[in-house]
């Protein structure tokens, strides 16, 4: 009968209709399971990106330390520096006064008419300034002059 094939007709588009959504459910799940894959790695990837960023930010900071360190050794080192050359001038200025003196006692020794006690004295001064001095010159040399 008429209704029959209607129902029959129905029935077989019901059933369709079923077997579409059915495959179509099943294609959208596995659409769903590849984005969380996908979520899943990307997320994995933020991780390790995280990481990186992580340790180059510490690589930063440790070599701008070490910059930092470094200025205040230079910084350090010209004042050393500048102070060596301080007393290097010092030490020079007091040998040439030195070795004036020991030229002028030297020279006073050689032309001078003194009683022999006075001379001995005078000689023994000559000779501890020529000792200062040549003490002097080491300590110069000692010190890179």
């Amino acid at each position: 009968t008429a209704a029959s094939a209607v129902a029959e007709s129905c029935k077989y588009q019901v059933e369709t209709l079923e077997q579409e959504l059915e495959s179509l459910s099943r294609q959208k799940e596995r659409e769903v399971k590849e984005w969380e894959s996908r979520a899943i790695s990307v997320r994995e990837k933020l991780k390790v990106s995280k990481k990186q960023t992580e340790k180059v930010s510490k690589r930063v900071l440790d070599l701008e330390d070490q910059a930092l360190r470094k200025e205040e050794e230079i910084e350090a080192s010209s004042k050393a520096t500048h102070k060596f050359e301080q007393l290097y001038k010092k030490v020079d200025a007091e040998v040439s006064r030195l070795t004036e003196e020991v030229s002028r006692l030297t020279e006073e020794l050689n032309f001078s008419a003194l009683p022999s006690l006075e001379s001995t004295e005078l000689k023994q001064r000559v000779f501890d300034l020529e000792f200062e001095l040549e003490s002097m010159r080491e300590e110069k040399e000692g010190a890179g002059g």
